[in-house]
């Protein structure tokens, strides 16, 4: 067989196992993709908790907003009447 001919058979060769080379190669990047989908998921399920957890705190934190207005706005009173019944006391 003459050298041209060894290399049009070495071709075909190539051209021939092409898909199951191809397939081979592609096997290793499904397992690459399939372990960046697994974390991917795990990360979007622990970002989901974060995002729940947020927002307890953002609705705990405005509940305890409105306990300290509250809590103000006794003060405010109880400073009031405390300034009155002085205010009425016998000066000394």
């Amino acid at each position: 067989m003459t050298s041209l001919g060894k290399r049009v058979q070495d071709l075909e060769y190539i051209i021939a196992h092409l898909p199951d080379d191809l397939d081979a190669r592609f096997a290793g990047v499904d397992v690459k993709l399939a372990v960046i989908r697994e974390a991917q998921t795990l990360h979007t399920q622990r970002f989901t908790t974060l995002d729940l957890k947020f927002d307890g705190l953002d609705r705990k934190v405005d509940g305890l907003d409105r306990k300290v207005d509250g809590l103000e706005k006794k003060v405010d009173q109880l400073a009031s009447q405390l300034t009155e019944v002085l205010q009425r006391l016998p000066k000394s």
